[in-house]
């Protein structure tokens, strides 16, 4: 685990060879080649009820030093719990910062948008975002504020107080395995608990949904699906901000050191 001894510089050298983070389209940077990693090869390796994917991003890979090697397991337990499973090792020190995207619509991935799921992220701060929802830099209180989901909220009246829905980072700022978020669905009493050792969760309410086409022939609109990305603060790399609670604000995965992080969903 991160423990506040490790430290990371950018050189001169590492920023000429880094994209920049302007805009939304670049908009977690401590990710090694985030927008097409997802693209590429992962080995496959399949155990009972988990399966791995494995991945090595060579040194100098989008700018950032180290040959990295990430792998992700995902398992279903008999408990009726996805579990995921990160694990990065390098061969120089790298800032890192690894998630997922998957949506969640506990109404049925057809029944339409997320006005009657109920939601509790149990989190005092959030990060406040510019219009290109990049992070401005500051750890601001929730209290008194719409971005309060401290206690259970019904997301269609959350809608009407922010049309754009969510698309922030709540702050945890620990290490330790905790609590999350908590998803209801009022129709189908279908419910999510989500647990993570990130000290950090981006909420994604699914705004920029324009009609993609699943499964099924499924129309994926706006608010269709809901996103809660467990991770490191985006942009921390770059910020002076300490975490909440805490002494580091990214990940550094050092020479020979392997840093595991885990992200829980059960029901």
């Amino acid at each position: 685990m991160l423990d506040g001894s490790e430290t990371w510089a950018m050189t001169a050298e590492d920023m000429r060879k880094l994209a920049r983070n302007e805009t939304s389209m670049l908009r977690w940077m401590c990710n090694v080649n985030v927008h097409t990693r997802q693209s590429v090869h992962w080995k496959p390796s399949i155990d009972g009820s988990k399966v791995s994917l494995t991945y090595v991003s060579p040194c100098g890979q989008s700018g950032f030093p180290g040959e990295l090697t990430i792998t992700v397991t995902y398992e279903l337990t008999d408990d009726n719990c996805l579990k995921v499973d990160y694990m990065a090792t390098t061969t120089k020190a790298t800032p890192i910062n690894l998630t997922n995207h998957a949506y969640f619509n506990l109404g049925g991935h057809g029944i339409g948008n997320l006005s009657k799921h109920w939601l509790i992220v149990p989190a005092a701060h959030y990060l406040p975002v510019d219009k290109n929802c990049l992070v401005t830099g500051e750890i601001r209180p929730v209290d008194g504020t719409p971005m309060d989901l401290r206690k259970q909220v019904l997301l269609s009246e959350k809608f009407k107080e922010l049309p754009d829905g969510y698309d922030h980072t709540y702050c945890f700022g620990n290490l330790e395995k905790k609590l999350i978020a908590l998803v209801w669905h009022e129709e189908t009493e279908r419910s999510l608990k989500v647990s993570s050792t990130q000290p950090g969760v981006h909420v994604y309410t699914g705004y920029f949904l324009n009609g993609p086409v699943g499964k099924d022939g499924a129309v994926y609109k706006k608010y269709s699906g809901l996103c809660l990305e467990t991770q490191h603060y985006p942009n921390s790399v770059n910020e002076a901000v300490p975490l909440i609670g805490s002494t580091g604000t990214f990940d550094v995965v050092s020479d020979g050191v392997p840093r595991r992080r885990v992200f829980d969903n059960a029901r």
